[in-house]
């Protein structure tokens, strides 16, 4: 016989097979077996510590207190229902995960293992004999470590996941105030103490009947537990100071949290022996239906519970965020899944190839029918039209048949709720700093997306206040803030979490109309009826609103477009810019000034509109929204945000100036209002300019930015072409007063108590917009405190002789703005 020598080299193959195969288990199970928790985990490591917006989402839950100078209290601002929701779900994500890993791994694992991995007693139940350690009269090594991998995988995923939602929340409330690698080391020693003491007892535990040497590293794993606990939250205690106490108790809960976890999984059977059975260990195999029902129940329940998100009513589904539906929807998913796949796996030993051939027919089927769904929104509850008559509203409106000159055009640009903040208070602080009077000289206005909303709930809230009262009423400069009251209580919410609710129930339903664009239309228009019923319940004159017109407060966007006035005579052209997304054009719609509502699609397209439904279509903000419905005749148009062909609104004003004013332009000034912080900004402090850029984390791919510098540079030019076509931009030191934007930029730059560091980071909070419709409570305050500082300068653009005295943001601090809302809410 003739030996075959061994190749060269073997040897260090076979030390580095021997090196290895500890983690072979290991891996086939996170890979094979338990792919679909393995996904879930990656998920949230994404979602958590890639994406800065949901850092954003999970700060609002405990925002620190406002450390400007108007801040009025030290104590932090926590939103209660939001975070212990954030609390359950997170927790119930984690035992899904590990329920799910578990069974994944178990379920018929005697069918699942490769052939060179034999393991003695690892079978149905019907074959196998009880699996006692113990009692084993044979050396299986490489059993005992696959069962190990069984028996700890799935603990370890349900731990991980608990680990990485409550690590992120404390990452949330420390990176703004630490460095990144600061926050995350401390992060990362707040998790994993509580975890090592729970380790030490369990360790200690199983040494009981051990030599005593395992019970001395059992006290030294306790202690080192301990240790490092205090340790990480003793930083995060220095790092928030004392002012931020219930802060760090959150924090502390959090920390504790995975621990508990990690506690129930190891000692479940002993507190729970009425219910579990003792007899199979945690590694022993299971069959296929021993556990369907349950998952179907899981799977059941968590699906209930997306849909009644998705139906409650908006205020409700903000109060429990978007952090927890999401972590809702991960969890009902990978039950569901986990379930899926146990099925296909159990009929797919009957007919091999099942599983993809399943996977081709969804394929096929989601092909043929896979037309993409459009937006078809609209609101219920239709309101009658403010009865305005602007002639007789007292101070409020003009008082002669001659308008006030100079005359406004007004361009609003795009950027999600940030930008409607920002575009209504700005717009009403002027118009509270004046007692009206600044709206009187608005001519035409033009809006994008965001500055879409901010223009039509500006316009609709200052009609409405106009309608049944005169709002300014005594004239009280120096303390009357009522049109900014409103627009800050309707705007200065979650419209993220409806959204969020929709797109993860609703809307994963094939062939039906999507939801989500319903579901943020409900939630501006909910929460403005809400904004405007208690601005007209203080005051004792409005509290009864006239006969016929209670449905004013309660669907104010569903007001007709050709109705829409502000207030103000003569009535203001109003556009709200689209884009068409069959030829990449321009679409507005208007109400038309002095004629019915129309749109670049004909004069009498937009009849019948009501003014939310143009605000939607002007900002369906990419995949939140779905692309909207438009009919012209028996021809549909498919509509997306207008951001997409001029992020200014500009352009529109442009190509229609021949209806504004007459056509006259000499005596028409432009408002450039630019809701959306620069890239690199300058601030100025202690005479210096400080030059602030964004951090490197934050790098998008080259090809998407310069998609967005390309938008970014044709709004620019779109208003410098509008700039060249006013006689009252022409003049050099005109134009320049004429291209230099109302813009969201530094707002504290003249407090000396601010490092030049936390004013960077203010503005680069305010730039990062989650999905477009969330902002945390201290990025509002710092948008609001910005608005606040342009009423002087608009006064002065309108040519208001009176002085414009803008009362503080009385609500600018967190602990302020919650107040305001909590009293708005239903």
């Amino acid at each position: 016989m003739t030996t075959v020598p061994a190749p060269r080299h073997s040897h260090r193959l076979d030390w580095l097979v021997r090196k290895l195969s500890p983690a072979m288990p290991w891996l086939f199970l996170a890979l094979r077996r338990a792919l679909i928790p393995t996904v879930c985990l990656v998920i949230l490591a994404a979602l958590f510590y890639l994406v800065p917006q949901s850092r954003e989402v999970l700060l609002g839950l405990t925002e620190p207190p406002q450390t400007g100078p108007l801040s009025s209290t030290p104590l932090s601002v926590v939103n209660w229902t939001a975070l212990i929701s954030y609390y359950v779900a997170s927790s119930v994500l984690a035992l899904a995960v590990w329920y799910s890993a578990r069974l994944l791994c178990t379920v018929e694992a005697w069918l699942g293992m490769p052939a060179a991995w034999k393991i003695r007693n690892l079978g149905p139940r019907w074959q196998a004999q009880v699996y006692n350690p113990a009692a084993m009269r044979f050396k299986d090594s490489d059993g005992d470590s696959i069962r190990r991998a069984i028996k700890w995988l799935p603990r370890a995923y349900g731990v991980l996941a608990l680990s990485a939602s409550m690590g992120a929340l404390i990452f949330a409330t420390l990176i703004w105030t630490v460095e990144r690698g600061t926050a995350l080391a401390v992060t990362t020693l707040a998790i994993i103490g509580p975890l090592l003491f729970v380790w030490g007892v369990a360790i200690r535990q199983a040494a009981m009947q051990s030599t005593s040497k395992w019970t001395q590293r059992a006290g030294i794993v306790m202690v080192a537990g301990i240790v490092i606990f205090c340790v990480g939250l003793g930083l995060a205690l220095l790092f928030l100071d004392m002012a931020n106490f219930a802060v760090w108790l959150i924090d502390v809960t959090a920390s504790l949290l995975p621990a508990v976890l990690l506690a129930f999984v190891l000692w479940r059977r002993t507190v729970f022996t009425r219910w579990i059975d003792k007899e199979f260990w945690a590694e022993s195999a299971l069959d296929f239906e021993d556990v369907i029902g349950r998952v179907a129940l899981f799977s059941g329940a968590g699906l209930v519970v997306l849909v009644l998100l998705a139906e409650l009513k908006a205020a409700y589904v903000r109060s429990v965020g978007s952090a927890a539906t999401v972590m809702i929807f991960l969890a009902a998913a990978v039950l569901f899944i986990a379930g899926l796949q146990l099925f296909l796996r159990r009929i797919s030993r009957s007919v091999p190839g099942l599983t993809s051939a399943a996977a081709i027919v969804v394929f096929i089927l989601a092909s043929v029918a896979g037309c993409e769904p459009l937006g078809k929104e609209g609101l219920k509850a239709h309101a009658r039209t403010a009865p305005v008559n602007a002639m007789l509203s007292g101070g409020a409106a003009g008082s002669s048949d001659a308008p006030p000159t100079p005359r406004l055009i007004v361009n609003a640009y795009g950027g999600g709720l940030r930008a409607a903040i920002y575009t209504s208070q700005v717009l009403a602080r002027a118009d509270d700093a004046s007692c009206g009077e600044f709206g009187k000289h608005i001519e035409a206005m033009s809006g994008v997306s965001g500055g879409s909303l901010g223009i039509a709930v500006y316009l609709v809230a200052r009609q409405q206040l106009i309608a049944h009262g005169d709002p300014w009423a005594p004239c009280e400069k120096a303390t009357k803030t009522p049109l900014t009251d409103v627009v800050a209580r309707a705007l200065g919410q979650d419209h993220l979490s409806p959204v969020i609710a929709r797109t993860l129930s609703l809307d994963l339903v094939p062939f039906t109309d999507p939801a989500r664009g319903q579901a943020i239309l409900d939630s501006w228009n909910d929460a403005l009826a809400d904004a405007l019923k208690l601005a007209f319940a203080q005051q004792d004159a409005l509290k009864h609103p006239p006969p016929g017109h209670v449905d004013d407060f309660d669907a104010p966007l569903a007001m007709k477009l050709a109705d829409l006035s502000g207030g103000i005579s003569p009535k203001p052209l109003v556009f709200f810019n689209t884009t068409d997304a069959d030829n990449g054009n321009i679409v507005w719609f208007s109400n038309g000034a002095n004629s019915a509502a129309s749109s670049s699609f004909g004069d009498s397209s937009a009849n019948g509109l009501m003014v939310g439904q143009a605000v939607l279509h002007s900002a369906r903000f990419p995949i939140v929204t779905p692309a909207g419905e438009f009919m012209q005749g028996k021809t549909t148009h498919r509509l997306v945000d207008g951001g997409y062909a001029d992020n200014s609104g500009a352009q529109t004003l442009m190509d229609q100036r021949a209806r504004v004013n007459d056509g006259k332009s000499s005596n028409v000034v432009l408002i450039d209002i630019d809701g959306n912080p620069p890239a690199v900004f300058t601030i100025h402090k202690s005479g210096q300019d400080h030059e602030c850029k964004p951090d490197k984390q934050l790098a998008i791919p080259t090809a998407l930015l310069a998609l967005l510098q390309a938008r970014s540079a044709h709004a620019e030019q779109a208003v410098k072409r509008l700039a060249d076509a006013l006689p009252a931009c022409t003049d050099s030191a005109d134009k320049a007063h004429c291209l230099n934007p109302v813009r969201l930029s530094a707002p504290l730059d003249d407090n000396e108590k601010l490092s030049v560091e936390r004013q960077c980071d203010q503005l680069k909070r305010a730039r990062t917009a989650p999905l477009g419709w969330y902002t945390g409570n201290e990025t509002a305050a710092t948008v609001a405190e910005a608005a606040y500082r342009t009423a002087d300068d608009l006064c002065r653009r309108a040519g208001l002789k009176e002085p414009c005295i803008s009362p503080k943001p009385r609500d600018a601090s967190p602990k302020g703005r919650r107040a305001l809302l909590a009293d708005s809410a239903p």
